[in-house]
């Protein structure tokens, strides 16, 4: 029979201390307290980081931003390990202004994997602002997969246009369309964007939008008159032509330009199509010179190409070119008001008053019925200060007259009647012109500055910074923001942003 035998005692702590031998021991006589201050956080090196946490704490409630940032960085260098931080300091350095080292901070966290929604907000934006325009669209796909909306889609519709992905573009449009189907903006720029891809599909996109807001009604009627002559045409060159010259005309400048270039390529004769590629590269800030002078070899005799070489060299201040050229397409049609028109402008700018306002009324008389032709008497004689009272506001009547719901019309009177003093009278025309259409930046501009010769403060803001916004980086946008600055020492971005 097998016998138990009782167990002695457990040993103590100090009983197993005692036991061991003396270089065991001294290890764990020192590391012991080490393990005491590292629980306790106290070790000097913890200690310095936790310091610099509390400084850049105390700095953001400063407002001290980039002090703050600066802090967190030295913390990061002393606990790396500490991914979270980078995007702490990237907000910190985008209050303070510093959207570059914010971009790499923000790079930093994304790379760590703990980036949050907010910082690939603030990392699309800051792409956007640096013109990067691919990776904001990236950015902004990448936030679409964890929180999809309209404004992320519109963000990365508009980066991936921007970035020359006309098809990206569209995919975004159409998830933005899915989530809010009667947005005519969205079917207008689906529209536009299938028209330089696929133009057969585009007209419906386009009859949703003139169905949504009357304002796409005439965009949707010209496509409609394009697509009919398109479908005519044999030739692909004049088909992609067509479609580039209505993009062109909706002022669609770098679809145009993509759309002509195919153009030229599949007809190199037709003089027109080099000519309107020649424009939409001086519209998107390029020389287009090579390709204007390429058209006027092929056909001396269009109108079309003599026109947009007066207005190259208008731009060039080469005036006496500048008048040949819209004098030779007067010629070609001397029974179109619109050259005549032309004419009038380009007098105009080069000094020539006297003869810029009769070729001006030489118009009205070759098209007693063009609103156009009256509208552009009056906006000359409140340009320069030629008899408003007399020539401008009459000219203005009659645009009204032909037609009362124009919103250029209303805008021009409105000025009109503010330049000689007829505040209320201005007031309420620059008003219905915004009841007409209340996205035009010129009437928000020109009532923003009537509100402020009236001391209206709140009003003229209101309306200057609206037309900011809508006025882009053109000379409304411009002048918006120049007023801003100048009135309410406002300082904003290109395109009207604060």
């Amino acid at each position: 029979m097998r016998e138990f035998t009782a167990r002695p005692p457990a040993p103590t702590g100090e009983a197993i201390i005692d036991g061991m031998d003396a270089p065991r021991l001294t290890w764990i006589k020192v590391l012991l307290p080490l393990l005491v201050m590292t629980g306790l956080n106290i070790l000097p090196f913890e200690r310095e980081s936790g310091e610099l946490l509390s400084r850049a704490a105390v700095a953001e409630l400063d407002d001290q931003p980039h002090l703050a940032a600066l802090y967190l960085h030295r913390a990061l260098e002393r606990q790396p390990w500490r991914t979270s931080l980078w995007e702490r300091a990237a907000l910190d350095l985008l209050d303070a202004g510093n959207d570059g080292e914010a971009v790499s901070d923000l790079e930093r966290a994304r790379e760590a994997g703990v980036l949050s929604l907010r910082g690939q907000v603030e990392l699309a934006l800051a792409y956007e602002r640096a013109d990067r325009y691919r990776e904001a669209a990236q950015a902004w796909d990448e936030i679409a997969l964890r929180q999809p909306g309209v404004e992320v889609f519109s963000h990365a519709a508009s980066n991936w246009r921007r970035a020359g992905e006309v098809n990206l573009s569209i995919r975004a449009l159409r998830s933005w369309q899915a989530l809010d189907p009667t947005n005519a903006a969205v079917a207008y720029n689906l529209a536009v964007l299938l028209a330089a891809v696929s133009p057969a599909d585009s007209l419906a996109q386009l009859d949703d939008a003139a169905r949504y807001d009357g304002q796409y009604a005439a965009a949707q009627e010209s496509l409609r008159r394009t697509l009919a002559l398109s479908d005519l045409a044999a030739d692909s060159g004049y088909q992609l032509a067509l479609v580039g010259r209505w993009l062109a005309n909706q002022g669609e400048w770098d679809l145009a330009e993509g759309v002509l270039a195919r153009a030229v390529v599949d007809s190199p004769g037709y003089a027109e199509a080099w000519a309107l590629l020649g424009e939409a590269r001086e519209q998107l800030g390029r020389d287009g010179l090579a390709d204007l002078q390429k058209a006027l070899q092929l056909n001396p005799g269009s109108v079309l190409t003599r026109a947009l070489m007066a207005l190259y060299w208008g731009r060039q201040g080469s005036w006496e070119e500048a008048i040949g050229h819209m004098q030779a397409a007067a010629k070609l049609e001397p029974q179109r008001a619109i050259w005549r028109t032309e004419l009038g402008s380009l007098y105009a700018q080069s000094g020539d008053l006297i003869q810029a306002q009769s070729e001006l009324e030489a118009a009205v008389r070759l098209e007693p019925q063009s609103v156009a032709a009256w509208q552009a008497l009056a906006g000359f004689s409140l340009q320069y200060g030629v008899d408003e009272e007399g020539l401008g506001l009459q000219a203005a009547e009659k645009a009204l007259e032909l037609d009362d719901s124009n919103p250029v019309t209303y805008d021009l009177l409105g000025s009109l009647y503010a330049a000689v003093d007829k505040p209320a009278e201005g007031e309420d025309a620059l008003l219905r012109a915004l009841e007409l259409n209340p996205n035009y930046a010129e009437a928000h501009l020109h009532l923003g500055s009537f509100y402020l010769q009236e001391g209206k403060t709140g009003q003229a803001f209101t309306h200057l910074e609206k037309a900011a916004q809508l006025g882009g980086d053109g000379v409304t946008g411009t002048l918006a923001r120049r007023l801003l600055e100048r009135y309410f020492n406002i300082r904003t971005g290109g395109g009207g942003q604060p």
